[in-house]
């Protein structure tokens, strides 16, 4: 568990459950929004007819995310990893 914290994830990861996961094993504190296009993630969904790598919908909709976790998800946690002071 120790040596995991000191990783970085991004959310390449195209369902709910596979999202829900990361977060709860690695928290949101190291995980960064990412996609990939072009890639397998420009393939529409036969479900919704988005594109597979639209994570942010599903990243949105996941409940038990809080207002900071979403935050740090799609841009504090870059930011901090990038130095970045925008």
């Amino acid at each position: 568990e120790e040596s995991i914290r000191k990783l970085y994830f991004d959310t390449c990861l195209y369902t709910k459950d596979a999202l829900e996961l990361l977060f709860k094993m690695v928290g949101t504190d190291r995980c960064m929004f990412g996609t990939e296009n072009p890639g397998s993630g420009s393939a529409l969904h036969p479900g919704t007819g988005r594109y597979m790598d639209d994570t942010k919908p599903i990243i949105e909709s996941i409940e038990w995310l809080t207002d900071n976790d979403k935050k740090m998800i799609f841009s504090e946690n870059a930011k901090k990893v990038y130095n970045l002071n925008l």
